[in-house]
């Protein structure tokens, strides 16, 4: 759920639909240098993604119980 928050907190497509689990089995530093990866992977040249960026998704999503439904990510994230 922080993962696919902070991928639309910096700019990602918003077709982008991802459900990852287990996320929490990562810590800040391996979450983002697997999003910088997949921001840089394609010929994108994106900036990398600061542990600090991670930590302070998962601070404002601490005591959220669940998935997302779409339309929560919708509200949080509208598409342009």
């Amino acid at each position: 759920v922080a993962v696919v928050a902070l991928l639309k907190e910096l700019g990602a497509s918003p077709t982008l639909t991802v459900q990852i689990q287990g996320e929490s089995l990562l810590n800040d530093g391996e979450i983002a240098s697997v999003l910088t990866y997949v921001r840089n992977s394609f010929g994108n040249n994106a900036s990398p993604i600061r542990p600090d960026d991670v930590k302070k998704v998962r601070d404002e999503i601490k005591d959220k119980q669940g998935l997302y439904s779409p339309d929560e990510l919708l509200k949080a994230h509208p598409m342009r």
